[in-house]
């Protein structure tokens, strides 16, 4: 076990292991890591998502969002229409191709990280997501930030 001096640099080696695996992924599928995680959230959050939304619960810059979203619509991978209400913000849906693609690619990632987190024991499973929320939490404090924007 590191020192506690030495658990920093254990940690981010680890959150960038974790970091690689899903590239590793997203390459062996054919696509980006922008695009693994932007059809991720799509199949997470349902077939009507906005691209506001989707940049506040994932941290996203929105020209990444906006970048990634273009070059899947031109992918036959998604739809882009106007959000219900709003004259500047589009929903996302998956077209037909999409939705296989999803079902090719992201299904079994969910389906990896569900049986990977079963095979923990459930207090391992809560303390694994509290404790990485609260050092999210507290790092974020020291390094002067608030909701992901720099002060």
């Amino acid at each position: 076990m590191p020192k506690t001096n030495d658990l920093h640099i254990t940690y981010n080696r680890t959150s960038k292991e974790l970091e690689q695996l899903y590239h590793a992924y997203a390459r062996h599928a054919g696509v980006s890591d922008a695009a693994l995680w932007l059809l991720y959230v799509i199949r997470l959050g349902g077939n009507n998502l906005t691209q506001a939304a989707i940049c506040a619960d994932w941290h996203y810059p929105p020209q990444t969002i906006n970048s990634a979203l273009k070059r899947l619509e031109a992918q036959g991978l998604v739809a882009l229409a106007p959000a219900t209400g709003s004259r500047r913000d589009k929903a996302v849906h998956l077209t037909a191709e999409g939705e296989k693609t999803v079902e090719h690619v992201i299904d079994p990632l969910i389906d990896a990280e569900r049986a990977a987190l079963a095979d923990l024991a459930p207090k391992e499973r809560t303390a694994l997501v509290s404790h990485s929320q609260r050092y999210l939490g507290l790092l974020g404090e020291r390094l002067g930030t608030l909701e992901g924007g720099a002060r």
